[in-house]
């Protein structure tokens, strides 16, 4: 969630630095909003005690995932088809969710991930797939399908509950901070410097 948010949040305050305001967040209006709800929701249940260490979450929740990533993926192109401002931002974040579907589809419901970049995060691979609870990763070998698209990229170790990323992670996390960004600065874009000044205050 961090790698989502983080990039998020500074999207949005690099936006005021450059004369935006939260004036457009007010005005904002998702469309199969509880979709969205529900399908992160059901991922933070999935992944969480007592839920995580149940036999049907162990056999089942791969797919499980897979189908509350479907339903990100369709408020994210349903948002997208209905804001102009956010058309690109939204339908780039969609296409990282997509690529993840992929990677996940073609490798029986599991994304592969790498064995060095778990390290380098702290988080070897042996910790993750027990076989005692829930996990939606699988690793990273000669026999997985479509590697590029896997988790391979290892976030810096400095931040906060590091992880590893697929270039799917990245997509959605860019779209959806261009998305904040140009939210944040839509005010100033419509209607000028000095009354986006006004309306923030």
């Amino acid at each position: 969630m961090l790698a989502l948010a983080i990039p998020v949040v500074l999207a949005v305050l690099i936006g005021l630095a450059f004369g935006g305001s939260l004036v457009g967040w007010d005005s904002l209006r998702l469309h199969w909003w509880k979709l969205g709800a529900a399908s992160l929701g059901v991922q933070l249940v999935l992944f969480d005690p007592p839920v995580n260490e149940q036999p049907w979450a162990i056999a089942w929740g791969p797919w499980l995932f897979a189908m509350c990533l479907i339903g990100v993926g369709l408020v994210l192109l349903r948002n997208a088809s209905a804001t102009p401002l956010a058309r690109a931002a939204l339908s780039l974040a969609a296409l990282g969710v997509g690529l993840n579907l992929l990677v996940i589809g073609a490798n029986g419901g599991y994304m592969p991930r790498s064995t060095e970049a778990s390290v380098a995060v702290g988080r070897p691979i042996e910790t993750i797939i027990d076989g005692q609870r829930f996990t939606n990763v699988g690793v990273l070998s000669d026999a997985t399908r479509l590697p590029w698209l896997a988790d391979v990229v290892a976030e810096p170790g400095w931040l906060p509950l590091s992880n590893v990323l697929s270039i799917g992670d990245l997509l959605l996390a860019g779209g959806l901070s261009w998305w904040a960004l140009r939210l944040t600065t839509s005010v100033a874009r419509s209607v000028g410097p000095t009354r986006a000044r006004r309306l923030a205050e």
